[in-house]
């Protein structure tokens, strides 16, 4: 009787054969965390490499950022130039002469004057688009505006690949004193046509303000050549 209580002691604990179930145990354990952890990285990149059963358009976002990606409802998922607006805005005389342009000085990099800009928003127009910015960044109201070119070289801005139409404005106030910056900016002010030419340009305005110069004052151009 001793015995039999002694031997069924004996197997109940066994050293060596509790430790082989704990490997057991244990080699389960690490391949479901194995597991868990191939099949989050295998979404993670599926995520990022394509939308469903389809490859992005235009470009990757496994690459660099370079513009806007996104996907529709209908799946298709593509990567574009992030469109802008840039605004040249016309100070004029009552003889309705231009004499002054309104420009940002830039509080943020990069630095330097700029004309009145951003991106335009998703449902608006790029024609309700200059309206905002220039009353955003210039609190000044747009009397008339009409498109002047579009700038699309890839390298025109740093941060990213932007697309900008730029417009010509006039504005119903002539008085620098209405002008009120932007959160971004360290000021806004009119500048007089043959002093722009010479101030530091950030991005690619200084093309543009040579191209609007060309085309509208020959005079101030052909000073800056």
């Amino acid at each position: 009787m001793v015995f039999d209580e002694q031997r069924k002691r004996k197997e109940w604990f066994n050293p060596s054969k509790d430790w082989k179930i704990l490997q057991n145990i244990h080699g389960v354990n690490i391949a479901l965390v194995v597991w868990a952890l191939l099949a989050t990285i295998y979404c993670f990149l599926l995520m990022r490499s394509s939308c469903p059963y389809i490859q992005w358009h235009g470009g990757s976002p496994l690459d660099t950022f370079g513009g806007s990606c996104y996907c529709g409802k209908d799946q298709y998922c593509m990567c574009t130039p992030s469109l802008a607006i840039d605004a040249i805005i016309e100070i004029t005389n009552d003889a309705n002469k231009v004499h002054s342009l309104v420009l940002v000085n830039r509080g943020v990099a990069p630095a330097g004057y700029a004309l009145t800009g951003g991106f335009v928003d998703v449902g608006e127009t790029v024609e309700n688009a200059v309206v905002r910015e220039v009353k955003e960044e210039t609190n000044l109201d747009i009397d008339s505006l009409e498109q002047f070119r579009v700038y699309s070289d890839p390298k025109r801005d740093k941060r990213r690949h932007t697309v900008s139409s730029v417009f010509i404005c006039k504005s119903k106030d002539k008085s620098e004193k209405n002008l009120r910056r932007g959160d971004d900016a360290k000021s806004v002010v009119m500048i007089p046509l043959e002093k722009v030419l010479s101030l530091r340009l950030a991005f690619d305005h200084r093309e543009i303000l040579l191209d609007y110069f060309k085309k509208y004052h020959p005079e101030i151009y052909a000073k800056a050549q």
